[in-house]
């Protein structure tokens, strides 16, 4: 009795991170080349106009039943590029997932952000991350450093681009410490960030503060709450008042 043979079939096995890792590289691309087309005709705030352009990260997240995405490009000088003050510039794009095979610009902020996160370096991909402000709304956190003559900072800022335009909503101090400095009036407190449900659409901002300020110490945690413009602290936030 004649069998026909069995067919083998190749098993094709798609990775999802080599799939991610794709879709984040052609984001990146256009993003990109958004730039580029932008820079011919409108200064980046830089005398040197010789500019390259650098991705510098993908986020992938949903606001409500939407899939969207986040792409980071980071504009600098090519040449004497030097200045501590003058960190690269951050441009923001937001892409929508419109079926299983298209992804659309739906929202794009050039020249969206710019804070000191050491010589010439914008902040690593891994000091930024997609949040969510409320279900349906999503912001970027960004995360930057700071270090001279003995002192250390870290900021946190949260930008966010809707149909009006792009606004950072919240920016404070996250730590600050001396102990490069000699002094013996310490200062060296650090602290902790929840978003929480709250009052209204937007989540709440719990901050935990803890250290010591001119060598008094503290321990307390503060809200910041959503204003329809930016968040405002429920109360004194005692490190913020300087």
């Amino acid at each position: 009795v004649y069998r026909e043979p069995k067919k083998i079939v190749p098993a094709y096995r798609t990775s999802q991170i080599d799939s991610t890792h794709t879709l984040s590289h052609l984001l990146e691309q256009d993003a990109r080349k958004q730039v580029v087309a932008y820079a011919r005709s409108n200064p980046m705030g830089f005398s040197n106009r010789n500019l390259k352009h650098k991705p510098e990260g993908v986020y992938f997240s949903r606001e409500g039943e939407q899939d969207i995405a986040w792409v980071v490009i980071a504009s600098s000088p090519r040449k004497n590029f030097e200045c501590h003050a003058c960190v690269p510039v951050l441009s923001l794009f937001v892409y929508h997932k419109e079926d299983a095979r298209t992804w659309k610009l739906k929202k794009y902020a050039y020249k969206a952000f710019q804070g000191g996160s050491g010589w010439d370096n914008p902040p690593g991909r891994d000091n930024m991350a997609l949040v969510h402000l409320s279900p349906s709304q999503c912001a970027l956190a960004i995360r930057t450093g700071y270090a001279n003559m003995g002192w250390g900072m870290d900021y946190y800022n949260l930008v966010k681009i809707d149909d009006t335009g792009v606004y950072t909503v919240f920016s404070t101090t996250l730590h600050e410490e001396n102990g490069g400095t000699g002094s013996t009036v310490r200062t060296n407190w650090k602290s902790s960030l929840q978003l929480k449900p709250g009052a209204g659409q937007y989540y709440d901002i719990h901050l935990h503060r803890q250290g010591i300020i001119k060598n008094k110490s503290f321990d307390y945690t503060i809200v910041y709450r959503y204003n329809k413009v930016r968040y405002a602290p429920l109360g004194l936030d005692m490190v913020m008042q300087k």
